[in-house]
């Protein structure tokens, strides 16, 4: 019998994995690196293993920095140190991992974004089948490939694929129609603090560092509550910030290294006609008291911070989208609004996205776009992406086992 690995990095995620197993005529195995996670399965009666802290040996620590680049330069941002007892850790859990999976022996790994250092040790063992939030509401992105810039959505659509609009599902247009209206409701929700996200992270994070963490949370939520968004002109360019240890940033933006970086360029070098609206990461809210943004955004006349609205009022005021790789650039299309993409991302061959270097920012102008052929690869995407929900994830594990 067929053997599937789940492994969840959240209890939102080990719900939709457990219900999923349920649907699937294979053997279904979990393996969870924090507690809650574990028990949670553990009372659904999954077979469920647990691979917590330990020491090991370090055989070759080059090795082990390519496995675990993305969780270094989270690190870095917290101020911990990657010394010898992290390395340790790491090569305790890489051992337990290879030595479960040589156990097992299963056809096919489920794994959430692909970056984190236990889904590349498992990837780089067996087939692994790729999870991410898909770029539509109510949607998973799924792919063998890897996601984002890594998947094989990006080559489908650079290939100038275009759709039937007379099919048996009633057409692309009146698809898109649908899409549109999902987005407009998705997008209508102003931005607020998970709370329950926040606390999670900072029960599992590293016992030293515990305390810190708390305040930079009680001056963020103090920050947010505080903070009063100005009200917007229609003519600006709106600017999308990402996540510093967001995938995106760190291994898919050649230009910039974080989001201070990518806002000093753009006060620096887009035309000083030109006003700007930079718009942070709803997960950044209560993480982030975002006092030096503040001050550089602020000592430019031209330029604004906002915290708390909706992204619906934004594209719905703004000109043009200007992103590293944000997938708001998605929702932009969808309000036919121009996007200037300067980093490497997946939709970079869609109808109104223009690819640029930084030289050009200088340049920038919005553009009109055939925004027929627009939603034509908007109703593609929407057909390659899954539902959020249990069937749509076991009937794209039979599929790619």
């Amino acid at each position: 019998m067929r053997k599937v690995l789940f492994c969840p990095d959240s209890l939102s995620r080990a719900e939709l994995f457990f219900q999923s197993s349920k649907l699937l005529n294979f053997k279904s195995y979990f393996l969870c690196f924090r507690l809650d996670i574990f028990l949670f399965l553990k009372l659904k009666g999954a077979k469920v293993f647990l691979i917590s802290t330990g020491r090991g040996k370090i055989k070759s620590k080059e090795n082990l920095q390519r496995l675990v680049c993305f969780e270094i330069e989270k690190r870095k941002i917290f101020g911990l140190k990657n010394n010898k007892t992290f390395f340790e850790k790491i090569a305790f859990r890489k051992n337990k991992i290879i030595s479960l999976i040589n156990q097992l022996k299963p056809d096919l790994a489920i794994v959430w974004n692909g970056f984190k250092f236990e889904d590349r040790v498992i990837c780089s063992k067996i087939k692994t089948l790729f999870l991410e939030k898909g770029f539509l509401p109510l949607t998973l992105q799924a792919d063998i490939s890897g996601v984002n810039f890594l998947s094989s959505l990006r080559k489908k659509l650079a290939r100038g694929r275009r759709q039937n609009h007379n099919g048996a599902d009633g057409g692309a247009e009146r698809i898109f129609k649908k899409i549109k209206n999902q987005v407009e409701i998705q997008s209508q929700k102003k931005p607020n603090i998970n709370f329950k996200e926040i606390i999670g992270e900072w029960l599992f994070a590293p016992r030293g560092q515990r305390f810190g963490f708390l305040k930079k949370i009680l001056k963020s939520v103090y920050c947010f509550f505080r903070h009063k968004d100005i009200e917007i002109k229609s003519d600006f360019w709106l600017v999308p910030l990402q996540q510093d240890f967001d995938s995106q940033i760190l291994f898919f933006s050649p230009y910039f290294g974080s989001k201070k970086e990518f806002v000093s360029f753009l006060l620096k070098y887009m035309p000083k006609k030109e006003n700007l609206v930079f718009r942070v990461h709803p997960k950044d809210l209560g993480k982030e008291d975002f006092e030096e943004l503040k001050k550089l955004i602020l000592s430019s006349k031209r330029a604004l911070l906002a915290l708390k609205t909706s992204l619906k009022e934004h594209l719905e005021s703004c000109k043009g989208v200007v992103a590293i790789n944000s997938n708001t650039a998605i929702e932009a299309l969808v309000f036919q609004k121009p996007v200037f993409c300067l980093g490497l991302a997946f939709y970079s061959k869609i109808e109104g996205v223009r690819v640029i270097k930084p030289n050009q920012i200088r340049e920038i102008t919005p553009f009109k776009f055939d925004f027929k052929r627009t939603y034509q690869k908007i109703y593609f995407l929407k057909k390659y992406l899954i539902k959020n929900e249990p069937k749509g994830l076991a009937q794209k594990i039979q599929q790619s086992i």
